[in-house]
């Protein structure tokens, strides 16, 4: 008894590790361990502990109907459905029906604690609400209502009813919302609010259109007052909106990312010229804890950067005009001033503007002396689809 024991021990640690080396954004079926689980009783009951905890379904394969026969399965099979922690689902191309189908599963899945959608049509879209806020466990959740060939659909929700829902999850820590993954609300009712409802809510990152309101971004941060990641990437969104919520989350931000360069989702330019007031600068130097930034002189001017608050800074991407340039190559010149930074990326904040070369070379030579690395402007990309993890502390 002991030796079976053990040997399933052994055998749960190594399906373990065969899952974490999985890359984030792979959402096949885990075959290799569908045929261990073929080996003999005691492989079986190993392999469906890992199979059943972290479940991935996808249609890559012309497989429309994966949503039905797993719920078949877990309906046939309640204590399979208990052990289901994890659900990544993604389609290439949407079929109708496909939204009933997967708040089936999710209500079936009690025990649920991260979740990911990429790809929803509008039908039984309340349905899909309704399982979602009735997982009181999750701890992520990642939605995109778009994949390859999609049909039409509108969002999972509005803003305002989406951060209703947030409050049913107290163990939540982190959310993402793709292109157009919420829409904008009909109306302007009263959000309730349970302030702290979200005590462990670490990272927010919202890469949609139509950004959150002012109202929105109030009601997050008195939801969750203790946000360490905020990452906003759509259109310009002023000082106005942001002013309350990053004040309240100043001492705890460790990463800020405001990407808000390059068109829309839409095509259309993001008016970084715009007349809007979006300097942050009185707020960002209150963030002593701040590692990671994303910003542009738009909202954070070159001067400030002398500020004693970003000693702790180490990776900066900034969108800057050309004039400016010049101004920062002087500042990373200065001894004492961001000392902990490790990487850089430097860009034109107006597409039809490059910066002039020789200026270009002496940031270069700077950051050589320094010993900081300096990338593209997308290299955060890539190192997101590598090692993003939405449970990471």
């Amino acid at each position: 008894m002991t030796k079976a024991l053990e040997i399933f021990e052994i055998l749960t640690g190594i399906f373990q590790f065969l899952g974490k080396r999985r890359n984030y954004y792979n959402l096949d079926p885990s075959c290799h361990l569908t045929r261990c689980a073929l080996v003999n009783k005691v492989w079986l009951s190993a392999a469906r502990q890992e199979l059943y905890s972290y479940v991935y379904l996808n249609t890559y394969d012309g497989l429309e109907d994966c949503l039905m026969r797993f719920w078949e399965t877990i309906s046939k099979s309640p204590h399979l459905a208990l052990r289901v922690r994890t659900l990544n689902f993604g389609l290439e191309y949407v079929y109708h029906g496909v939204t009933a189908d997967l708040a089936k599963v999710i209500a079936s899945c009690p025990n649920l604690t991260s979740i990911r959608i990429y790809g929803l049509d509008n039908n039984a879209l309340e349905d899909l609400v309704g399982a979602l806020k009735s997982r009181s466990r999750l701890e992520s959740l990642e939605i995109s209502p778009y994949t390859f060939g999609s049909l039409e659909c509108n969002g999972l929700c509005d803003m305002g009813t989406f951060l209703g829902i947030l409050q049913c999850w107290p163990n939540m820590r982190s959310v993402l919302v793709h292109e157009n993954g919420l829409f904008e609300e009909p109306g302007k009712g009263e959000i309730e609010v349970t302030r702290n409802a979200c005590p462990y809510l670490r990272r927010f990152d919202f890469r949609s259109e139509p950004m959150p309101a002012e109202r929105h971004f109030v009601t997050l941060s008195q939801i969750a007052p203790s946000l360490s990641e905020l990452r906003l990437r759509g259109p310009l969104v002023g000082r106005k909106e942001l002013q309350h919520a990053l004040r309240t989350w100043a001492t705890t931000i460790t990463e800020l990312r405001l990407d808000f360069s390059g068109p829309t989702f839409s095509g259309t330019a993001r008016g970084i010229q715009s007349n809007m007031d979006c300097h942050l600068d009185d707020i960002i130097t209150l963030m002593p804890a701040l590692r990671y930034l994303t910003i542009s002189t738009h909202y954070l001017r070159p001067s400030t950067l002398t500020h004693d608050s970003f000693k702790n800074l180490e990776t900066l991407i900034y969108d800057m005009m050309e004039e400016e340039l010049r101004e920062f190559v002087g500042i990373l010149r200065q001894p004492g001033l961001l000392p902990a930074l490790q990487q850089l990326a430097v860009s034109a904040r107006m597409f039809q503007y490059e910066f002039e070369i020789n200026m270009v070379e002496e940031m270069k030579a700077e950051c050589r002396r320094r010993g900081v690395a300096v990338h593209g402007r997308f290299f955060e990309e890539k190192r997101d689809n590598e090692n993003f993890d939405p449970l990471e502390d």
